[in-house]
């Protein structure tokens, strides 16, 4: 139906005001999206700057399935800077911590997308590797999410169906810092 939908609005070179609540319907049928929450625009923009860029914390948990992963964070200045979750700490490179230096409190929220977890079953050779314990498994055919607990935090993770870990297993986890968002705790707004 959303091909169907699409191709004639296409051919009948209209414009065409389309409302729903499915976010992955808006994503393949829209050529520009507006996000609303509750009645206030977010942001607008292609499906793929809304996804890579996404303008606050609300737009980025919407977005995407499954949800993005957010950490409450302190910016804990220094050499590195680092975000310290009280679960774990991650070290900021240079250009990011400038960015998120501009929040409004040194409280702010980390946020990877699922898709974006590394996952490895062993730490050997990689610096900067969160530890995690298989928690859940979910196999949808062309790939997996996996469930992981660190500590208090309930990580969501995309990996290849092939991927074989037991249920209790500890496993590492990394976030690369090109795929982070980090967003004002106080405002939402992102910052990076």
């Amino acid at each position: 139906m959303r091909a169907e939908l699409k191709k004639l609005q296409k051919e009948l070179g209209v414009t065409t005001v389309y409302v729903t609540h499915d976010q992955v319907e808006a994503m393949t049928m829209g050529d520009k999206i507006a996000i609303l929450n509750e009645g206030v625009l977010q942001q607008t923009g292609t499906s793929d700057v809304i996804y890579l860029h996404p303008s606050n914390v609300f737009v980025a948990g919407f977005i995407g399935s499954p949800p993005t992963n957010f950490f409450d964070c302190n910016l804990m200045g220094g050499v590195p800077c680092t975000l310290d979750t009280g679960e774990f700490r991650y070290p900021l490179p240079e250009h990011v911590a400038k960015a998120a230096k501009k929040c409004t409190s040194d409280m702010c929220i980390l946020g990877v997308r699922p898709q974006d977890v590394l996952v490895y079953k062993d730490a050997k050779r990689k610096k900067g590797l969160i530890k995690a314990v298989l928690d859940v498994t979910e196999p949808l055919g062309d790939k997996m999410i996996l469930d992981l607990k660190v500590g208090d935090y309930l990580v969501k993770a995309v990996v290849s169906p092939d991927f074989k870990a037991e249920l209790g297993d500890e496993l590492w986890i990394a976030f690369p810092a090109n795929k982070i968002h980090i967003f004002d705790k106080k405002t939402g707004a992102t910052l990076v």
